[in-house]
């Protein structure tokens, strides 16, 4: 196989002696330095990161967003609705007929899958769409949740609730035990005389 493009020349002892220099290291160590800092100081996206929910740390493009998140891609409810580029330039106008041709396309292949299923398919299909509504995964993970902890809070709620005595009626009880054990000693009849007790 031929390679493309000019020659790749073999670096010269001149070079290679540069290269391997101190002063080339440190000029190298210099500019990295340079560099982390003006983008440490820059503006970043900003943009809420799917992995952690933290904002985006990368550098921005023109339209204020990374290379990765875009600001293009509606959020929330509206993830599948596509967005359509504006056709007052030429590159704009171009974007906008690919992505029309795209959505065509995409939506050719989904109605040909639809026909070509059974009633059984089909039903499982609807009841797919009804049980998994749009929005992201996290979105959807969070509201499975809730919906789990308001059906054991109703569980709970629905329970008839047990009759438990609190300490202070346990309490009151143990006092009225005791001075009814009191009550009883003193109404029992003296014993006889000689007998050195005051109490039966």
């Amino acid at each position: 196989m031929r390679r493309r493009g000019p020659p790749k020349r073999r670096p010269t002892p001149r070079q290679r002696a540069w290269w391997s220099s101190a002063r080339f290291r440190d000029i190298g160590r210099q500019t990295c330095l340079r560099i982390n800092a003006s983008r440490r100081a820059a503006v970043k996206c900003g943009a809420r990161k799917k992995s952690d929910g933290e904002p985006c740390r990368n550098l921005p493009l023109a339209n204020g967003k990374c290379r990765l998140h875009g600001g293009a891609t509606p959020s929330g409810k509206n993830w599948h609705r596509p967005t359509f580029a504006r056709a007052d330039t030429p590159a704009g106008a171009a974007k906008l007929d690919r992505k029309l041709s795209d959505l065509r396309e995409r939506t050719k292949r989904l109605m040909d899958r639809r026909a070509a299923m059974t009633p059984e398919e089909a039903a499982r299909y609807a009841a797919w769409q009804r049980t998994h509504q749009p929005g992201s995964a996290g979105g959807r993970a969070a509201a499975r949740s809730e919906a789990a902890q308001i059906r054991a809070i109703r569980e709970i709620l629905a329970r008839p609730e047990p009759v438990t005595r609190s300490d202070e009626a346990a309490a009151i009880d143990a006092m009225l035990a005791t001075l009814e054990r009191r009550l009883a000693e003193i109404q029992q009849p003296a014993t006889p005389a000689g007998n050195g007790d005051v109490f039966a």
